[in-house]
Order: structure tokens, then C-alpha cells, then sequence
């Protein structure tokens, strides 16, 4: 699909009550030009609203510059940043062992398919499900067989497919969090585990940085996850057994741009160190806010 396909007269809004619980009651914990995050007063959920309607935001989704960044939303540099993509994959993946060993695996939000060629490398049959026609067909060649478009409504995967399925920050995009982690389930063999990162509301960054933190993205972060709420949205088909506070690997370019987002003094700052190091090509691995939780099926 066309950047063409999609204009702003297409996109719909909706107010909503809780995605988890479905209460109404709620308090607000922060407000943007286009939408407000709110706290579920019943279950303690973050959650956005009003969000886009759910096939609106799929066909935003599909569109190019999605990953490409020539719009307001998605990702800036996907292509050129893709060395630390890879990194940091890498030791998402070392963080499974203790866990599991190669198996079959189903990445659900896998964009071009970066992290299962990570996972293949390390022994794993990987799989790749994305919603987006661009992303899929960037490595439908090399990937052909094992990467799909669509989700997990729409392609039918056998009941105990996949010994793991991962998430890489994707869970924050579901609309719909008990019916998709029951679809994760019904695919995971018996003890087969599912992997999540995802922006954590309790992180020191969100605190320290209130509604400048990153992790607020509107429209596609639908929801803010602490361990107690992911562990209530998911509980009747999935249980946390482990959580740690993640990161990711960055070229010092991202780093500069994120500081400068919040003080372009800092930002300006920053790049001039690097160059004065001679430091250009360093990629460090810095927080972001973020919790992987390993979940087994129930």
C-alpha cells in the first residue's frame, strides 16, 4: 500500500475505556495535542485516549514510510541503524537461554525480519508475522517460507506450533491485550514460553522525564505497561516468570537527536564530544525504559 492510500480525512478516532479490565473510571496521567494517556482507576493500566480505530492504525502500519521516517510516526533510521538492531537482538536473545534452548520460534511484529537472522544464526527455526506489505516484502526472497504479512487474527498458525513466541516492542501496539495473548497461547506448545519487550510505565526514565519520555507515541502506543498490569492483561492465558529492565544499543547519532528532543544545547553538546573523540562510530547500549518478561503458557 501507497503512502498515497492514507490520508488524515481517513483516519477515525475513538474514545475507550479500559483495554484490560474495561472500566471506565480512570484519572488522567498525561495529555497531548492529539490524545491523553490514562490511568485505569480499577486495574492501574495506562492506556491511550481516544486511540485511532484499530484499521486505521493497520494501514498505517503498511505504508513505507513507516520504516522509512518520512513521517511523524514510526521509526527514523530503520535501514540505516540496522548493525544495532542487530546488537541489541542479539542480547535479547542471550537473555532467553537461561530459559529455553533453540526451537521453533514465531517473532509477531518482526518488520524486516532482523531478528530472525539473529535467532537462525544461533540454532533456531524462525518464523516472522508483520503487519506490514513493505516490511515483508523487503525479505520475502531471502526469508521466503518463514515471514508473512498479517497478524495473528488473520493467519491461521496450528494449535503448538512454536516452542517461543517473542515480542519485541509490539505488545504496546495491541488493541486488544486477553484475546491476543489467548492466540499466543493456543500456538505455544505445552511449557513453550512467549518473550515481551515493552516500554515499562514504572521505568526511572518515564519518572524522571514525565511526558517527554519517548516511549509516549501517539498513535501507536495504545497502551503502558507495568510487570503487575501485563501480568493481569495476559494472566488468564499466560504467567511472568522473570522480568528485567532492558535496553538497547544506539549509534551515537540516535543519541544525540533523543537529547536533543529534550535540550538541543545537550544534544549540540553531546555531538560535539563524540567528534572530539573521535567517537563517531560508538554504539553503546543505554536504557530505554523498557522490561522484558519471559511468560510461560498456562
Amino acid at each position: 500500500m501507497s503512502d498515497s492510500a492514507v490520508s488524515e480525512d481517513d483516519l477515525q478516532w475513538e474514545d475507550c475505556d479500559c483495554p484490560i479490565c474495561g472500566a471506565s473510571e480512570r484519572k488522567l496521567a498525561y495529555r497531548f495535542s492529539l490524545a491523553a494517556y490514562y490511568c485505569c482507576a480499577q486495574c492501574g493500566l495506562v492506556y491511550l485516549s481516544p486511540r485511532l480505530e484499530e484499521a486505521c492504525m493497520l494501514r498505517l502500519y503498511r505504508m513505507e514510510s513507516y520504516f522509512t521516517g518520512e513521517q511523524s510516526l514510526g521509526y527514523e533510521t530503520y535501514e540505516q541503524d540496522e548493525v544495532v538492531y542487530r546488537m541489541t537482538f542479539e542480547r535479547r536473545l542471550r537473555a532467553m537461554e537461561p530459559f529455553t534452548s533453540p526451537g521453533r520460534l514465531l517473532d509477531v511484529g518482526c518488520g524486516t525480519g532482523l531478528f530472525l537472522d539473529v535467532a537462525q544464526r544461533a540454532g533456531w527455526e524462525a518464523f516472522g508475522l508483520d503487519a506490514s506489505d513493505y516490511a515483508v516484502s523487503t525479505r520475502s526472497a531471502d526469508l521466503a517460507g518463514r515471514i508473512q504479512t498479517g497478524t495473528l487474527e488473520s493467519v491461521d498458525y496450528g494449535a503448538g506450533s512454536f516452542d517461543v513466541v517473542t515480542m519485541f516492542d509490539s505488545f504496546e501496539h495491541v488493541y486488544h491485550p486477553a484475546a491476543f495473548a489467548k492466540r499466543v497461547a493456543r500456538i505455544l506448545t505445552p511449557g513453550g514460553l512467549a518473550v515481551v519487550a515493552t516500554p515499562n510505565y514504572d521505568s526511572w526514565m518515564r519518572r524522571a522525564l514525565g511526558s517527554r519520555t519517548v516511549s509516549f507515541k501517539i498513535p501507536e502506543h495504545v497502551a503502558y505497561y507495568t510487570r503487575e498490569t501485563l501480568a493481569t492483561a495476559v494472566g488468564e492465558s499466560l504467567e511472568i516468570i522473570h522480568t528485567e529492565p532492558i535496553g538497547q544499543y544506539c549509534t551515537t547519532d540516535f543519541v544525540a537527536r533523543r537529547l536533543a528532543k529534550l535540550s538541543p544545547m545537550l544534544g549540540s553538546a553531546f555531538r560535539f564530544g563524540v567528534s572530539t573523540l573521535g567517537a563517531k562510530r560508538w554504539c553503546p547500549y543505554v536504557s530505554s525504559g523498557s522490561l522484558l518478561s519471559i511468560l510461560v503458557r498456562r
